[in-house]
């Protein structure tokens, strides 16, 4: 009885100091003064603005798209190493486009490089592109142009003046006439679509066959080959031709004069040289624009 007596004592004496401890421990703990200050600093919202997380996103996402992929309307002289004011002393043949209908020469601007001490043309001179846009008909040594290669140029490739000065031309028609040239059925027929007008430039005669395949997007300046004298050319020199009409009116090789040319290739040139659906440019009035 005595020893019962003594272990409740102690049980007791144990229950009212753990208790003790526990009271003493809460109260020193004062939540709203220190655990909701230290949960404020560490716990910064992610989102502090009253904007959707999305338009964010949809924002970031342009403006990066726009910075990676810019398109700069600019020209660039078509020689390497030359500038655009250097072009006119390397004229070796002007523009001096036909009568409507015609493919009599000369429909575009001979550029040669000719060597200072011989006075002979060289081959081998870097070309590059004029103005941007998408590669639409590559050739290979396909008569009369030889190795070639065009480029159809959007408004956003385009000078401003330039986009006003299309505009503002005489919409692209078939001429009314009847062409000498010996072309396919649907040669002159009316585009498919009528709802855009872009500048179409030719670089021909080139050394070799140009690197590029339809569809491929070039910025001026680009290296597209070298001055030869492929095709139909009796000296090194870099034919230029410059045109506008619709846009995705001409797509593929060209090529007339020769056997081998396919009635696809001879309706592209046809539609080309002679329909009236592109309307020729003087290739120094677009390089005067710079």
């Amino acid at each position: 009885m005595k020893m019962t007596r003594i272990i409740y004592v102690l049980l007791l004496y144990l229950l009212t100091a753990c208790n003790a401890s526990v009271q003493s421990a809460v109260t020193s703990i004062k939540p709203t003064e220190t655990l909701l200050p230290l949960i404020t600093k560490t716990m910064t919202p992610v989102f502090t603005r009253g904007v959707t997380p999305t338009e964010d996103i949809r924002e970031t996402l342009e403006t990066v798209e726009a910075v990676e992929n810019p398109i700069i309307p600019m020209i660039s002289s078509p020689i390497e190493g030359k500038a655009i004011s250097d072009l006119v002393d390397m004229i070796s043949n002007p523009f001096y486009p036909p009568v409507e209908g015609s493919d009599d020469p000369h429909q575009g601007v001979d550029f040669s490089d000719v060597d200072n001490l011989s006075r002979i043309a060289l081959t081998g001179k870097g070309v590059q592109v004029m103005i941007g846009g998408q590669v639409v008909s590559v050739m290979s040594n396909r008569f009369p142009y030889g190795n070639a290669i065009l480029i159809v140029s959007t408004e956003d490739y385009l000078p401003e003046n330039w986009i006003n000065n299309i505009l503002s031309s005489k919409k692209p028609i078939p001429w009314d006439i009847n062409t000498a040239l010996t072309c396919p059925e649907g040669w002159n027929f009316p585009p498919e679509k009528q709802d855009q007008l872009g500048v179409y430039t030719l670089y021909a005669h080139l050394l070799d066959a140009p690197n590029y395949e339809i569809g491929d997007f070039i910025t001026p300046g680009d290296k597209i080959g070298a001055i030869g004298m492929s095709g139909n050319a009796l000296a090194p020199h870099l034919h230029v031709e410059t045109r506008y009409g619709y846009i995705a009116d001409l797509t593929g090789s060209m090529a007339h004069y020769d056997v081998s040319a396919s009635l696809e290739e001879m309706l592209n040139y046809c539609r080309w040289r002679v329909s009236g659906w592109f309307r020729l440019i003087d290739p120094m009035e677009i390089l005067s624009t710079n």
